[in-house]
């Protein structure tokens, strides 16, 4: 026997993910023993809930699917909402709020239909200006999306963004109540991809205008997903049951993104506006140790920013090499004029094997380049916003894929004051190559083209890369129908639990 599954999703727990569940008897199974209800009536094992005990990294900051940038509100958005598309257990996009789209040959025109039976949990119909509306939202500037420079690839998009166009001029159109047509800046062939992307996620609008404050509470999210939040205790849990208005019934999907993670620097910040410095202290990192000794998952080394599995350069742009860095270091310090080198703070998030990197960098650079390095933490809301406004020397980030193309890991470092540019990143060459691949049509010049424009990236080293992301998690067997995915990040919609 299969049921819908609820989903509690813990923050108080800072380690692996864990699942824990409570069963039911699996079809033409013998029916489980009655038990003792606790006022004193019998009830069967068939009748106990499903539960799904999920814990995240730490208080999800928001649920609104055009504010969130970080992975535990993502995970959590994706529980509640849904976009136009989704990914299926064999990593295929497949229609989700759309039932079907047509695209133009050159890739600069997409329509999508949408479901006529997909609702808001408040019954509402879901339709094609909930998309218009939310789109146009996340790229207005008084909004402030950290994720609205995923939203350029629409025509007019950054344009209204930086305040020199008008919101009527963004290339996204409801036509109708179940269609939604999109005009492209450029040919983009990975746009229905970018669709499953929770900035391009419906809103639903007078939830919106009535609530400055509707993303932060249980009882005023208004979703339009698999699942429906019951309680949100604030640094606690948060609890998840089926939505009695979803389109589709079926089971959960949990999915993780590949990324990179990276020791990353304020390059406004002295010393590390040094390329040298930056240099020094990429080259003289042991990757292996890290992985071997605090990782143990098997993950690779990254000398290169951008995840191989994407195939932009699997061989990377640099290699260890101790006796190089301490020669850049010595010159990058003359080049600053410091006969000593200046206190500096690595910054993490609370994490327990975050907090062990920092302790092998932080004994790693005492040994090889004779620099005391101080560190620091904070929960993740913090950290978030003190990187986010460069208030930070260098520390840890990880980046995870939000669709599978190398310019997803590239264009974030494209414009000095853009989303997710935390650190500060400004080149016209590398800027002018990502510029001229948004409009290269030929796949082999475009991939050339990424390809220079991230060796420029690791020869300036703004971040250093660490390891490539892996999929390591703990899984119930009786957890059935549960798959880790290549993209998307973990996505609750598809599992059951059978005894």
């Amino acid at each position: 026997m299969k049921t819908w599954l609820r989903v509690v999703c813990s923050t108080s727990l800072l380690a692996s993910l864990l699942i824990g569940c409570t069963t039911t008897p699996a079809e033409n199974a013998e029916p489980a023993a009655n038990q003792q209800a606790a006022d004193g009536t019998e009830k069967s094992a068939a009748q106990e809930p499903m539960v799904l005990h999920w814990s995240i990294t730490g208080e999800p900051p928001t649920m609104d699917p055009g504010i969130a940038t970080d992975a535990s509100s993502m995970d959590m958005i994706n529980l509640a909402f849904e976009g136009l598309t989704i990914v299926d257990r064999q990593f295929e996009m497949i229609n989700g709020t759309a039932e079907s789209f047509t695209n133009s040959p050159d890739f600069t025109h997409f329509t999508f239909t949408l479901r006529k039976d997909a609702k808001w949990s408040n019954g509402d119909p879901v339709t094609a200006h909930d998309f218009e509306y939310a789109i146009k939202r996340n790229l207005d500037p008084k909004t402030a999306s950290g994720y609205a420079y995923q939203l350029f690839y629409l025509k007019g998009g950054e344009e209204f963004f930086n305040g020199t166009g008008k919101a009527e001029d963004v290339g996204v159109k409801a036509k109708d109540d179940y269609t939604l047509d999109f005009t492209l800046r450029s040919p983009t062939p990975f746009f229905r991809e970018l669709t499953s992307f929770t900035t391009y996620y419906p809103l639903h609008k007078k939830t919106l205008e009535s609530n400055p404050k509707w993303a932060n509470a249980a009882s005023t999210i208004v979703g339009n997903g698999p699942f429906v939040i019951d309680t949100w205790e604030h640094k606690a849990k948060l609890a998840f049951s089926k939505s009695p208005t979803y389109w589709e019934e079926g089971k959960l999907v949990v999915a993780d993104n590949p990324g990179t993670k990276a020791v990353i620097f304020n390059t406004q910040q002295p010393p590390f506006t040094n390329k040298k410095i930056r240099q020094a202290f990429a080259y003289s990192i042991n990757r292996q140790m890290l992985i071997d000794n605090i990782l143990q998952t098997g993950v690779p080394p990254a000398y290169g920013w951008v995840p191989t599995s994407m195939g932009l350069n699997p061989d990377g742009y640099f290699k260890e090499d101790v006796e190089k860095a301490k020669q850049l270091l010595a010159e990058g310090m003359k080049d600053l004029g410091l006969s000593e080198f200046p206190k500096v703070t690595y910054y993490y998030d609370t994490g327990e094997t975050d907090k062990k990197i920092a302790q092998a960098l932080q004994d790693e650079w005492k040994k090889t380049l004779g620099i005391n390095i101080d560190i620091r933490t904070a929960e993740w809301k913090v950290f978030n916003e003190d990187v986010q406004n460069g208030k930070y020397d260098f520390g840890i980030w990880l980046w995870g894929a939000d669709f599978n193309d190398p310019i997803n890991f590239l264009e974030m470092y494209k414009d000095k004051e853009g989303g997710n540019n935390v650190v500060r990143f400004d080149n016209k060459e590398y800027r002018d190559l990502l510029n001229k691949s948004y409009y290269e049509t030929d796949a082999q010049k475009r991939k050339q083209l990424m390809f220079d424009a991230e060796k420029i990236l690791m020869e300036e080293m703004p971040l250093a890369p660490l390891h490539f992301r892996g999929n390591a998690y703990v899984k119930n067997d009786k957890v059935k129908d549960f798959v880790i995915f290549p993209l998307g990040g973990s996505y609750f919609k598809y599992a059951y639990i059978e005894k």
